[in-house]
């Protein structure tokens, strides 16, 4: 991310998202598993998740989107 010079509030939201990610998908298969292992699926629902159980605001959502969408 610093090589593509974006800001660093940024780069720390992003972080946030994918661990937040990264804590739901293991909820979901009660251990880590390796992001390449993860489907559509754990995406969808991390994203409805928020939406839906969580009542966040689109604008947030679509940063948790663009988020992942860095990640893979």
């Amino acid at each position: 991310m610093r090589m593509l010079h974006v800001a660093k509030r940024t780069e720390e939201a992003y972080i946030t998202w994918v661990y937040r990610y990264f804590c739901f998908a293991r909820d979901l298969h009660t251990h880590w598993v390796h992001p390449s292992q993860l489907a559509d699926r754990e995406i969808n629902a991390s994203l409805t998740q928020l939406a839906v159980d969580r009542n966040i605001a689109p604008s947030t959502q679509f940063e948790a989107l663009a988020a992942l969408l860095f990640l893979y």
